[in-house]
């Protein structure tokens, strides 16, 4: 039996990858890797811009709401004489606090559904009703918080917006970035936070407009406080990727 000696084209096709050919691949399985890199760090940067944006809304409904009708949002006894499609269930007492009723007591959250029919509540049922902020339903009789219905859902992940009294650390009234549900606690990580408040704040969980009460993995030194004043703004742990931190922004 005679063989037949391999063709050039035959000898070409057993041959694998020249390293020119493979470092075409290389470069090209790089380039996509970093595409892909880059691209999810502008969804996470364009989150965390619309996060702060959507706080910027309430801060200037808020403050709208109390020019226009000169009482704060939940606290405003006329809601429902005043502004149409505001029900009687969303009038406030008047009395210049936006509060809420016993057991809340530790300078917390007002959105905890075991506070009942609060102001903490009506705040947000009084900006939708003024139609000074959209994504809240207006209720006839109020029910327990449910962030996306009643009360303002976060564009941050697994959140809610909440108002907060935070007197017991800070002065005036804050809305919280923190997770839903009927103990709302903290849900930005430590790197975000620092993100956020770096870029739009003083970069210090204790200082400025955006601050956090949170411990733990969020802050890599705590602020200190006297008397309500802050002492010194501590720093963020910028490595922490956990829900570490419930971010508060003033409203005024």
């Amino acid at each position: 039996m005679k063989l037949r000696a391999a063709t050039p084209d035959a000898h070409r096709r057993q041959q694998g990858f020249t390293l020119v050919e493979l470092s075409i691949v290389l470069a090209i399985i790089g380039l996509l890797v970093g595409g892909v890199l880059k691209g999810q760090e502008m969804i996470a940067s364009a989150r965390l811009k619309t996060t702060v944006a959507q706080a910027d809304s309430v801060r200037a409904a808020y403050n709208f709401f109390l020019d226009k009708y000169g009482a704060q949002p939940g606290d405003y006894s006329r809601c429902s004489s005043i502004i149409s499609g505001c029900p009687a269930a969303a009038d406030g007492d008047g009395n210049g606090i936006i509060s809420a009723p016993a057991p809340w007591s530790d300078g917390n959250n007002f959105n905890r559904p075991d506070f009942g029919n609060n102001e903490g509540v009506k705040f947000w049922q009084q900006l939708a009703a003024a139609q000074m902020l959209a994504g809240i339903a207006v209720e006839s009789s109020l029910s327990a918080p449910v962030a996306g219905k009643n009360t303002l859902k976060a564009n941050y992940s697994g959140a809610a917006w909440e108002l907060w009294n935070a007197s017991g650390d800070f002065t005036g009234y804050y809305i919280a970035l923190a997770s839903s549900g009927p103990n709302p606690g903290p849900v930005v990580s430590g790197k975000d936070a620092y993100a956020i408040d770096a870029k739009y704040d003083d970069g210090t969980p204790g200082g400025g407009a955006i601050v956090t009460r949170s411990g733990g993995g969020c802050t890599a030194t705590q602020p200190s406080f006297s008397n309500g004043a802050v002492a010194n703004g501590g720093s963020y742990k910028t490595s922490d990727n956990s829900s570490s931190c419930t971010l508060l922004f003033a409203l005024q």
